[in-house]
């Protein structure tokens, strides 16, 4: 994640954490991730989870260009 965007994610959470309710950093984080999760499922998955993939199965470091 570029610094700034990582400085404007925790400038929101530390401003609005009290009227949001949100306990924690990592609570902030996976509802974000989650959100986005549905959303994911919702348009290419007819809203359905997919398949869990299990820990360790992703590909490490980063991806060749294009």
């Amino acid at each position: 994640m570029h610094e700034e965007d990582a400085a404007r994610a925790r400038a929101a959470f530390t401003w609005t954490r009290a009227h949001e309710g949100v306990l924690s950093w990592s609570d902030f984080i996976n509802d974000a991730v989650m959100r986005r999760v549905a959303e994911l499922e919702e348009q290419y998955n007819n809203g359905e989870q997919w398949t869990p993939v299990p820990t360790g199965a992703l590909p490490r470091g980063r991806p060749p260009a294009l």
